[in-house]
């Protein structure tokens, strides 16, 4: 199988996981915290849609990312530059979570512009490092993706895309078991 057809098909499974899990959620179930350090559903749903915009937009492409260009974070009054790496608790217990059927728009968009970059994207482009971060605001993630190539870039957005639906599915069991939804 040729590695764009895979990573294609990861994505396009792991969308309908996603949406999978999300179908149905009211507004309550997406904000409602396990705990004061823990993450909501929407949160999580939200940050998965800003990596992938930072990454294949921003650092692969060097365009401007989705949220800014379509004015996500003007239409949500969520400051342009916050993606939710490394928040404090306090920041993830006072984010304000859009309603789903808006996340899902956002959603959308940042995948078209993933699906459009990796269609045009050749062989050789997988090992391209591009000359920037996707993350210049931590200190951590610049030193982490630094000579970064774009195929390392897919397999970390597979990775986190896989591991953040994990806690979404694990979230939702909890609200089941608990009876907050």
């Amino acid at each position: 199988m040729e590695l764009k057809v895979f990573i294609e098909r990861a994505l396009d499974a792991l969308q309908q996981n996603y949406y999978s899990a999300l179908k149905g959620l009211t507004a309550l179930e997406l904000s409602w915290q396990p705990g004061p350090n823990a993450n909501s559903i929407g949160f999580i749903f939200w940050h998965v849609t800003r990596v992938e915009d930072r990454l294949v937009v921003h650092f692969a492409q060097g365009k401007p990312e989705v949220w800014l260009r379509d004015g996500w974070h003007q239409r949500w009054g969520i400051p342009a530059e916050i993606t939710g790496l490394e928040y404090p608790p306090d920041q993830v217990a006072s984010f304000p979570v859009p309603a789903l059927k808006e996340m899902q728009m956002y959603f959308e968009a940042v995948r078209q512009e993933t699906r459009t970059y990796l269609q045009a994207l050749d062989t050789n482009g997988f090992e391209e490092g591009p000359p920037r971060t996707p993350y210049p605001e931590s200190s951590r993630a610049v030193a982490f993706f630094r000579n970064f190539t774009v195929g390392q870039m897919f397999c970390q957005l597979i990775g986190e895309v896989n591991q953040h639906l994990g806690q979404v599915a694990y979230i939702h069991g909890l609200q089941q078991h608990l009876g907050t939804s």
